[in-house]
């Protein structure tokens, strides 16, 4: 069976007796797996917010990233290569590396480093470079900035709310272990993602 991430078809089926009524269109199927990746912060749980603590004060900021590095990065930058290059892939490479050398910068800017920052400061440039392939797919293929800013902001927020002291004691305290694995299965996700909607629109075409 073929799934067609790109053409909305509603499939309506009843029970036996007639009284439930099953609707699944592709548009459902298509960023279903999306919602559900940006759920990986709290996967281990969600921390719990300290009595000065306002969790809409803490969601403002991981919100307001997301917007501003989506309209830089997938806006600006995507748009201004495929505009100069005519090439999706060039501009979807080009605006990937950007964003993931954005997640480099506090390391190479900071003065003094604990043991591993290196190494978990390169899994989450990796991290982000998978991320911004896939984010850049949607646009091409939704021709809409809006579900990978949908995206980003739920995973900034869940990253901000989820207990990042279980995740960490689910790797034995190492996390050196945890941002390679984590990097290494949630890459892997995006990518496979991509890929779907790459193929997808490729048969739409």
């Amino acid at each position: 069976m073929k799934i067609n991430f790109n053409r909305a078809k509603i499939i309506k089926t009843r029970s036996r007796d007639g009284s439930v009524l099953c609707i699944c269109s592709s548009t459902a199927i298509r960023y279903l797996p999306l919602i559900l990746l940006s759920t990986s912060g709290i996967w281990a749980g969600i921390r719990s917010a300290g009595p000065e603590e306002s969790l809409l004060f803490l969601c403002l900021p991981a919100v307001l990233s997301a917007l501003v590095e989506e309209l830089l990065f997938r806006g600006l930058v995507y748009h201004s290569a495929l505009k100069l290059t005519r090439s999706t892939a060039f501009a979807a490479i080009l605006s990937a590396v950007l964003f993931g050398a954005g997640h480099f910068v506090s390391y190479a800017g900071s003065a003094a480093h604990a043991p591993g920052d290196l190494a978990v400061t390169l899994c989450q440039l990796f991290f982000a470079v998978s991320a911004g392939l896939m984010l850049a797919e949607l646009v091409r293929t939704s021709g809409s900035l809006l579900p990978g800013i949908v995206f980003h902001c739920l995973n900034n927020i869940f990253q901000t709310i989820g207990d990042k002291e279980a995740a960490l004691a689910l790797f034995g305290g190492n996390r050196i272990r945890m941002s390679i694995l984590s990097a290494a299965v949630l890459s892997l996700a995006f990518l496979i993602y991509t890929a779907c909607l790459h193929f997808s629109a490729e048969n739409v075409q």
